[in-house]
């Protein structure tokens, strides 16, 4: 049975691994060639920060001609497809990325979000639990996925001290992922009928979209 897919998964995109990732045209010099497989690996993550996926995936497989052992770019076909709803797809390329790079956290993540949305809980968690041993500087990301992998199974205690603690060590200048983990803290709160408790949740959303640091539920 499909799960219900929670609002805001916090998947990573492939655009964290490289910093100043600006956005490369394909439109070249004549004298100066194709692009590069660095070059076209920028065009690809811009392509799918940007949720172009058909132009992303063309970017990622041209890449990957370059480049086939490029774990960068199998985790971003990964992305494309798990946003397509090619599950099957979206797994192998992931599990690539980990094959070829089994040191990033991110790629065992999105590895759990697929599993969630593939109702594979169980699983979704050990890949969020190894993904946050070896990226324990951001393991707000991975306790937001715990908690909404608790939320699933009903183990709504749990889901709320993960996702209490994602709130309190999210930076505050990371809004986005704020306002992830707020919004799966307020479904946990809403299933429980903690009215209040929600109604906090709501009210920390509206700061955050307005564009004021907020300070975490105790």
């Amino acid at each position: 049975m499909r799960l219900k897919a929670f609002s805001g998964a916090f998947a990573v995109i492939a655009v964290f691994l490289l910093s100043s990732c600006a956005p490369v045209s394909r439109v070249v010099k004549q004298d100066a060639g194709p692009l590069s497989g660095a070059e076209e690996l920028r065009l690809a993550m811009a392509y799918e920060s940007k949720e172009m996926l058909e132009p992303a995936l063309k970017s990622y497989s041209r890449v990957l001609d370059l480049e086939p052992t490029d774990a960068r770019a199998h985790f971003g076909m990964g992305n494309v497809y798990l946003k397509m709803r090619r599950y099957d797809e979206a797994e192998e390329r992931y599990k690539k990325a980990i094959e070829l790079d089994p040191s990033k956290g991110a790629f065992y993540n999105n590895l759990a979000w697929l599993y969630i949305e593939t109702a594979n809980v169980i699983t979704a968690m050990s890949m969020a639990n190894r993904g946050m041993a070896l990226d324990m500087e951001r393991r707000y990301i991975y306790l937001d996925t715990l908690g909404v992998a608790n939320t699933l199974l009903a183990n709504y205690s749990a889901a709320e001290m993960y996702l209490k603690d994602a709130a309190s060590s999210v930076p505050p200048s990371d809004v986005r992922g704020q306002l992830h983990i707020y919004t799966h803290l307020f479904e946990v709160y809403e299933k429980q009928n903690k009215k209040k408790e929600a109604a906090e949740a709501v009210e920390k959303l509206k700061i955050l979209r307005s564009g004021v640091p907020v300070t975490p539920i105790p």
